[in-house]
């Protein structure tokens, strides 16, 4: 297996996809499973990881992890942030945001915070939206406006049922 550890490579790099935007780029380190190679097993990575061959087993990666055109992964994933332009099944828990690309295609159980899926890409499973605890707290009804016929009624307001408390 090759594997190559060092500074993100520039946009010309075999490392990346020649038409990747500046904003597709992760921070930091990234880690490479390129198109020649394959993993089964366990794979830890403090930092951002790239797939562009084939990885099967648990990866834990604490930045993002990119799943590239043409790679095929079959695994337990734990990532930051996960992209997909190539094939990815499995149990997918990303801490902040799972992205699916025009070519991207999933399937499993995903659990994020936030899910992007663009026009072309393909998603079948179940989805578990994480949320905090300020975006659960109930919020109040708005007032409904109700039709009222009559003199006078154009500014009246239908207060809606008392709200049900929910405590937790």
């Amino acid at each position: 297996m090759v594997m190559r550890t060092g500074q993100l490579p520039d946009l010309r790099s075999p490392f990346r996809r020649p038409d990747a935007a500046e904003g597709d780029r992760p921070e930091g380190l990234e880690s490479l499973i390129d198109s020649n190679s394959s993993f089964d097993g366990l794979f830890r990575v403090g930092n951002h990881l790239r797939i562009e061959g084939e990885a099967k087993g648990e990866i834990q990666c604490d930045g993002t992890l990119t799943v590239a055109e043409g790679a095929t992964v079959s695994a337990k994933i734990t990532a930051a942030s996960v992209v997909v332009a190539g094939s990815l099944s499995g149990e997918i828990t990303c801490r902040e945001r799972l992205q699916i690309l025009p070519s991207g295609r999933v399937s499993g159980t995903v659990t994020t915070g936030s899910l992007a899926i663009q026009e072309g890409a393909l998603y079948e499973g179940e989805l578990h939206m994480r949320t905090t605890p300020a975006e659960v707290r109930p919020q109040p009804p708005a007032p409904r406006v109700a039709p009222v016929r009559g003199r006078g009624a154009a500014n009246r307001t239908v207060e809606p049922p008392p709200a049900v408390r929910v405590s937790t």
